[in-house]
């Protein structure tokens, strides 16, 4: 399934996969690990990356994702923001903000969270974002 799925985006011009992973699924291990594999043996140079789900099965717990960062991010298929910093999305998690200030600075990582339900300007006061944007004032 993962040769066929990255052939095709990759034949449609497609560079890399997000992989959204929601928390403690019994199948994550072998899912992602599949994926990794096919992309690796495919030698495209097609590139995956993560994007913790912290609404599918609950918050992720700082231990599980560093762990996964660890194991996967210097795979030659990991997507590299630059070298050595691997990107990592997230699908809202805003409570676990303050996770991602050792996670970011324990692995590196380029952060890009979608924490969406809190709108823009709340979402940047949290303050540990890779990129933080000023909000101009409304003329």
């Amino acid at each position: 399934m993962w040769r066929v799925d990255i052939m095709q985006a990759y034949t449609a011009k497609i560079d890399a996969f997000a992989l959204n992973i929601a928390a403690g699924k019994p199948y994550n291990a072998a899912s992602i690990a599949a994926a990794f594999a096919a992309a690796e043996s495919l030698n495209l140079g097609f590139k995956l990356f993560f994007s913790f789900d912290y609404a599918g099965n609950g918050a992720w717990a700082k231990a599980d994702v560093l762990a996964l960062l660890a194991q996967y991010s210097h795979h030659p298929n990991y997507f590299q923001h630059a070298p050595g910093r691997p990107l990592v999305s997230t699908f809202e998690g805003p409570g676990s903000a303050a996770d991602w200030v050792e996670i970011k600075r324990t692995t590196g990582c380029f952060f890009i969270p979608d924490w969406s339900s809190l709108g823009a300007k709340a979402a940047i006061q949290l303050e540990v974002c890779s990129v933080r944007y000023r909000i101009p004032p409304h003329s």
